[in-house]
């Protein structure tokens, strides 16, 4: 028992191990392009060209994805590592955290045509705020991505409490649906993906979802649109 038990361990530490060796590696190859992006953002604010209002705005949405970016290689090296050497989750107030998704895509929303509603009560917990964030913006960015083209499209936001300690998140939309022959398997790949995107969103939601130990369910008609329902824990103010 002993000798299986010194296995086990010993296997478990190899794969933390090569989990951040290739987040380590992820960020390395990434850093350069996204920091070369990021001097080439700032250079256009000195070009004639950035004397005008949308120059400026689209310079501050570049460099404002940018740091995105960096913060989500982060998040990468924080998963792979399962927080080891870390001070553990941030945990921020739920409205705090969905302000700030909010501001990263209300340009996304806009120019998609998108109206947004958000249904009270805001939960009153604290989250796992980058979780809670990865898991929102995906989320909305995927009801962006798969709106309606035959009515006004929209997104909305509900919460609910079933149980104490855990809030369920409901992001709904209005548009076609996902298919019948996908709805087996849409966690393990993204069915949706025929049209564009990374075909990522849906993986990464629940398994960020399932690492907190909750879980992610959806319904969806071709007449009332897409709900994607995941439970968060929450933490005592």
């Amino acid at each position: 028992v002993e000798l299986c038990w010194a296995e086990e361990q010993n296997d478990r530490v190899s794969v933390v191990a090569r989990l951040e060796e290739f987040a380590d590696l992820l960020a390395h190859e990434l850093k350069t392009p996204l920091n070369a992006a990021a001097v080439s953002a700032q250079l256009l604010e000195y070009t004639p060209v950035a004397q005008s209002g949308e120059a400026r705005r689209l310079s501050e949405l570049i460099r404002r994805n940018l740091a995105r970016a960096d913060g989500v290689l982060q998040n990468v090296r924080n998963a792979a590592v399962g927080g080891k050497g870390g001070d553990g989750p941030v945990r921020q107030p739920f409205g705090q955290v969905l302000a700030t998704v909010l501001a990263d895509v209300r340009d996304e929303l806009a120019g998609a045509g998108v109206r947004l509603e958000v249904d009270e009560p805001i939960p009153g917990h604290r989250v796992d705020a980058a979780s809670l964030r990865i898991v929102l913006v995906n989320l909305i960015r995927n009801a962006i991505r798969h709106r309606s083209t035959e009515r006004q499209p929209r997104v909305r936001l509900s919460f609910e409490q079933r149980t104490e300690g855990t809030w369920w998140v409901h992001v709904s939309d209005n548009g076609p649906g996902v298919p019948d022959e996908y709805h087996g398997d849409i966690f393990r790949r993204s069915v949706r993906s025929h049209e564009d995107g990374s075909g990522l969103g849906l993986l990464i939601v629940h398994r960020e979802v399932e690492r907190l130990g909750g879980e992610t369910t959806f319904e969806s008609s071709a007449d009332s649109g897409t709900r994607f329902s995941v439970s968060i824990p929450g933490y005592p103010l």
